[in-house]
């Protein structure tokens, strides 16, 4: 007789991780996520452009096996936006952007850097987040 196998649900793990800090007049930051040990999918980046980001504001999302910044430009790593946009930084005034993406990442031990710069002529609080699934 036929039995059928064991229907076990199990949930793949979905994490948002968050990039807050604030900027100075004329610089470049890098923020690092901690060392994502699973291979994964992106889902989702999320930027918050305030009032005052004035389209002077520019954010670029990246990916990569080590945790180096610079803090004179462009980190190293892969752009994740490159390949679907143009150009791959995006800048807002007074808008919250989502952008629906999916891309898998089945290596593990990478980090994803979320690079901005700050063309303003004052200090800028960044609030911004990405979205990622386990595979």
């Amino acid at each position: 007789m036929y039995k059928a196998p064991k229907f076990e649900l199990f949930t793949k793990k979905v994490v948002e991780i968050q990039f807050t800090g604030s900027i100075g007049v004329g610089a470049y930051l890098t923020l690092v996520s901690s060392l994502i040990t699973f291979p994964f999918r992106i889902l989702q980046l999320k930027m918050i452009f305030g009032e005052e980001a004035n389209n002077l504001v520019q954010h670029g999302w990246f990916l990569s096996g080590n945790s180096g910044v610079s803090v004179t430009g462009v980190p190293s790593g892969d752009n994740i936006a490159s390949k679907e946009s143009p150009n791959p930084f995006f800048i807002g005034k007074n808008i919250l952007r989502v952008i629906n993406i999916n891309i898998e990442v089945k290596e593990g031990r990478q980090y994803i850097k979320l690079y901005t710069y700050n063309a303003n002529s004052y200090v800028y609080n960044i609030n911004c987040s990405i979205v990622i699934q386990e595979l």
